[in-house]
């Protein structure tokens, strides 16, 4: 016999004792093995694209021999990329938990009612949340409104964005009398695209080099176990918020051409929202063989696998519904169907 719903994570084995009466203590430690692993996977894997930008853009001033990449554009924008990750601060907001907000007063965990600017609504039950991630996740998964949560720049509060056509007023209130929204400094109504969310928490970042993380003279990094192992011990919620990021099961990229951003790509995952996978039921559209459907005027989205949802949505006005249906045949489509058996 076996118990799991005990302590998450955790399994029990039964096994016959020749004492059933007698006591057992079991003690349950946390193992950092496999974050480390998995930070050290990263750092082997960014080494070794860096390598080969160092073995592809070389100069040899005595020999004049070169890289074959040497002064390639793309070559230099992804080690700029590469470069900026090590720099890149990211809010512990995320990890917080919603009782050490507004100054230890908390947050009323009730239900919030959203309406877009094109005048979609939806509820958002937030009884379930701990943590500011996990309101973050339960309003980027709710069906019927087109708007995302995340962090504020200033990573102090919960900003949200409407991503709808509409013109009308983006809102925000609390239902049934609960003070969600007000705790959570998001309650109003605003006809700009965001409600940037007033501060419910002090504002506190973390880095890779705060992290033990360092970059070597030829640009490959270098991962202190020590320091990484002591910020993990003291804080390791404020660790997984900066490697998860905001949105769980959700992967989200900027189409730009000739610097202007054209188009938003986006692959969610409905298994934790089966719901958002209903509207391909009665479906009789389809792109590249995978039932399709629109999200408003400017979005083309596909199920993929019966589980990915796999979206491309227009930021410009020149980017038209051809252009996003052939965006979503760029789309790796069979990796993701494999993925979902």
């Amino acid at each position: 016999n076996s118990i799991s719903d005990v302590i998450e994570g955790v399994t029990f084995n039964l096994l016959s004792d020749a004492t059933p009466t007698a006591t057992s203590t079991i003690t349950i430690t946390s193992s950092s093995q496999s974050a480390m692993e998995s930070v050290q996977d990263f750092i082997d894997s960014y080494n070794q694209m860096q390598g080969f930008i160092n073995e592809s853009t070389f100069y040899n001033t005595e020999t004049k021999q070169r890289g074959a990449l040497l002064g390639d554009s793309s070559t230099r924008s992804v080690q700029s990329t590469l470069s900026g990750l090590l720099s890149r601060r990211i809010s512990t907001l995320p990890s917080e938990l919603l009782t050490n907000l507004n100054d230890g007063n908390g947050v009323d965990t009730g239900s919030i009612q959203i309406k877009d600017r094109s005048g979609a609504m939806a509820t958002v039950d937030l009884s379930s949340a701990r943590t500011v991630q996990d309101v973050i996740e339960l309003i980027n998964h709710v069906e019927g409104v087109s708007i995302t949560a995340s962090v504020n720049p200033n990573g102090t509060g919960i900003q949200i964005n409407d991503t709808s056509d509409g013109y009308g007023a983006l809102s925000i209130t609390d239902l049934n009398g609960d003070t969600s929204a007000v705790d959570l400094g998001i309650q109003g109504s605003t006809y700009s695209k965001r409600i940037n969310g007033s501060a419910v928490a002090d504002a506190e970042f973390l880095s890779l080099t705060q992290l033990g993380v360092t970059s070597n003279l030829d640009g490959t990094l270098t991962l202190n176990a020590s320091t990484f192992q002591k910020y993990l011990d003291e804080n390791p919620g404020a660790v997984e918020a900066f490697f998860t990021q905001e949105k769980t099961g959700m992967a989200q990229a900027k189409l730009k051409k000739q610097g202007q951003e054209v188009a938003m790509l986006t692959i969610s995952d409905t298994a934790g929202n089966p719901s958002a996978a209903e509207k391909f039921k009665n479906s009789t559209a389809s792109i590249a063989g995978y039932p399709s459907a629109d999200s408003g005027s400017k979005g083309s989205v596909i199920l993929v696998g019966n589980r990915f949802q796999v979206q491309v949505r227009s930021q410009s006005d020149d980017f038209s519904q051809s252009d996003r249906e052939a965006w979503l045949q760029k789309f790796d489509l069979g990796g993701l169907a494999r993925l979902g058996k």
